[in-house]
């Protein structure tokens, strides 16, 4: 049985939804996009509990080095590199 794909991230998200269909490019200018997929990053960064916030500052969460072999291993199934 081959399993479900896995739900894009926020940022990947963006860029489907940045380009119009018709012209071919972003709906805004490039700098704008930029700041966004900055945003999409650090949201998703955050969703996944990375990283948090404190006084408007955003900070990287302690991990073990247990943890991060973890994400790896998941990002990378998730990506389909086994």
């Amino acid at each position: 049985m081959i399993p479900p794909p896995p739900e894009p991230t926020l940022p990947e998200e963006l860029l489907l939804l940045a380009p119009d269909p018709r012209r071919g490019r972003p709906y805004c200018r490039s700098r704008f996009l930029e700041y966004a997929m900055a945003g999409a990053a650090l949201a998703e960064l955050s969703l996944q509990g990375w990283i948090t916030e404190e006084r408007g500052r955003a900070l990287a969460a302690l991990v073990s080095a247990a943890d991060l072999s973890r994400f790896v291993a998941a990002d990378r199934t998730r990506r389909g590199g086994g």
